[in-house]
């Protein structure tokens, strides 16, 4: 009759868990990073598609701290911050050049950005994951 036998078992288990319960500074780090190059495509494809008059609405572009939104998920946001010279929130000049107005068509700058930043994004935070899997010897 055939016998099997395993050895470190228990410790491959509490390595799965660990890895499944990632550490707030591990998905931070995660989301920090990918927020940075959803950051910089916005604003890269704003200026690639005319939304630079004085440059505040693009330069406002920020990514926030990391939080938990209502179903409990990380999330990390990149959005226009602030008012510009003129006392307009970017916030509402940037959506008016997002959808359009009368007499202004629409540039998607932000949707188009982040289309394009989805997979250069991702690969950013792989990285930081794969360095945490490795600190864990998996």
């Amino acid at each position: 009759m055939a016998s099997l036998s395993v050895d470190g078992l228990d410790d491959l288990m509490l390595s799965l868990e660990d890895v499944a319960a990632i550490p707030d500074d591990v998905a931070a780090a995660m989301l920090d990073a990918e927020a940075q190059v959803v950051e910089e495509a916005q604003i890269a494809q704003g200026m690639t598609m005319g939304v630079y008059r004085t440059g505040d609405t693009l330069h406002s572009i920020r990514r926030g701290k990391m939080k938990r939104n209502k179903n409990g998920e990380r999330v990390m946001y990149v959005t226009p911050r602030g008012v510009n010279s003129r006392g307009e929130r970017n916030a509402a000049v940037a959506f008016i050049n997002e959808y359009g107005k009368r007499d202004q068509p629409a540039r998607p700058f932000i949707a188009m950005a982040n289309a394009v930043a989805a997979g250069p994004a991702a690969a950013e935070a792989e990285k930081i994951y794969d360095a945490f899997l490795k600190s864990k010897n998996l």
